[in-house]
């Protein structure tokens, strides 16, 4: 459900775990660089960089809710979370046909597949030729394309940053380690948080469908311990 790749495989091919590894780190850089903050290092906490508080509310409902959109496949997660980031913006830049009204919000939506697919068509997953999902960067340039305002964050466990965005209405895009929270083979994951509390994050786009995901294993699973990036976040709020 993103760029979800075999660590077994990575670890037989060297050079792909460093081409990997290499356009992770361009990607993160190329989000700091399109939202005007200078290049920056994304290794590890010492180089953290935590979220700004948003500058706007956006409240559907009166309350914390997203129309969740997922990919049906193991490498267009990026797609999938900028599709739900978008469309809770009420943004429609692809011009897609609005026929699916959510029973919660009672807004209309467009259906999955088109905005996976559109989204594909413009902005495809860029990690190792697109055979490894999308970058920080990708996500950010899709945002940003389509009229958001995004900052890209990492830090040590920024959690009171998410938590600043979420209760603002902000759903904030967050990069982890997807079989530290499911199990099943070594892959990172986009993951949209649109609610939390001392004890659970709510988030789109899970691989088990269930949106409340416990605080303490969200933590351990955004650290992405062993990867080359850790608590990655895109936030994106309207100008």
């Amino acid at each position: 459900m993103i760029r979800r790749f075999s660590l077994v495989a990575l670890l037989m091919a060297t050079s792909l775990l460093t081409a990997c590894n290499e356009q992770l780190l361009f990607g993160a850089r190329m989000a700091a660089d399109q939202v005007s903050q200078p290049a920056r290092p994304v290794l590890g906490a010492e180089n953290s960089v935590p979220l700004p508080s948003p500058t706007s509310k956006r409240l559907v409902a009166g309350w914390q809710h997203l129309h969740v959109y997922t990919n049906g496949d193991s490498n267009h997660c990026g797609q999938a979370a900028a599709a739900m980031m978008l469309a809770h913006a009420d943004l429609n830049p692809l011009n897609l046909n609005r026929r699916i009204q959510d029973p919660v919000d009672s807004r209309w939506y467009a259906s999955n597949a088109d905005w996976i697919d559109g989204l594909t068509a413009k902005y495809p997953p860029d990690v190792l030729f697109g055979l490894a999902g999308t970058s920080p960067g990708r996500l950010v340039e899709m945002l940003e394309a389509f009229g958001m305002r995004t900052h890209f964050s990492t830090s040590a466990d920024d959690t009171a940053g998410l938590e600043r965005w979420v209760s603002a209405g902000w759903p904030v895009a967050t990069l982890v380690d997807a079989q530290a929270l499911w199990g099943g083979e070594a892959s990172l994951h986009w993951i949209v948080v649109y609610g939390m509390d001392q004890r659970q994050v709510l988030a789109g786009n899970t691989f088990d469908g269930k949106r409340a995901i416990p605080l303490d294993k969200f933590r351990r699973a955004w650290e992405c311990a062993g990867y080359p990036i850790h608590y990655a976040a895109v936030a994106a709020e309207l100008p």
